[in-house]
């Protein structure tokens, strides 16, 4: 600005006609040197002086211009540079979101593949309550059996019914008719068959019946003879 000021002033005072009397002058009169000024600088120099004042004028300008748009040129930096997130990242959506927007879904029908496997649930099942039926069975059988053994392993440990041996040693035998399956012995004169009870109160059965010898059982399975 200052030399803005100096220019201004040095052309003001190139313009002013009057300075001071140079010796050997007479006062008063104009001197004029050549194609300058009163002030004795050319034109070119003066005009050229005027171009640099408005030169340095416009750079004054233009600084000013650019100091004051710097600030928003920073702004628009700053909010262009923002971090942008980046596409990959996920985003966890809401619960409550999902479970308004989707629809639900219906119940799928019955296929094939659902109807054969229930017929396959239903078959196994059957196999299974047969095996177990069969099981029990065999367990029951086996059970019965043991106990069977157990009742002749006690009554052939027994010792003979002294009883019994003294009714067979007083009964009378008087006679045997031989048929087969319908064979009979007469005894105490009665009748009896094969199977029959021969004396109710001991349990013995009369169970074999020969021309020479009856066979007797009791309720334990222990055996008794009496020869004809």
């Amino acid at each position: 600005m200052s030399l803005i000021n100096q220019a201004l002033r040095k052309a003001q005072q190139d313009r002013s006609p009057k300075r001071m009397a140079q010796p050997g002058e007479e006062p008063g009169t104009p001197q004029f040197g050549g194609s300058g000024g009163s002030s004795g600088m050319p034109a070119g120099i003066l005009y050229g002086l005027f171009a640099v004042v408005g030169l340095l004028v416009l750079a004054v300008i233009a600084l000013t211009v650019t100091i004051l748009l710097k600030p928003s040129d920073s702004s628009q930096t700053q909010v262009t540079s923002a971090p942008v997130v980046p596409a990959t990242q996920s985003i966890t959506p809401d619960p409550s979101e999902s479970s308004v927007s989707q629809p639900p879904s219906p119940a799928a029908p019955l296929t094939a593949s659902s109807e054969t496997s229930a017929e396959t649930a239903e078959a196994q099942l059957s196999v299974l309550e047969e095996l177990r039926l069969a099981r029990e069975a065999a367990e029951k059988k086996a059970a019965e059996e043991a106990a069977e053994a157990e009742r002749a392993a006690l009554a052939a440990a027994a010792p003979p019914n002294q009883n019994i041996i003294d009714w067979l040693s007083s009964a009378k035998v008087t006679g045997v008719r031989m048929s087969g399956a319908n064979s009979k012995a007469i005894i105490n004169n009665e009748a009896y068959e094969v199977g029959e009870l021969v004396h109710y109160s001991l349990g013995l059965k009369l169970i074999v019946i020969q021309e020479t010898r009856l066979l007797f059982e009791d309720p334990n399975g222990k055996r008794y003879m009496k020869r004809l």
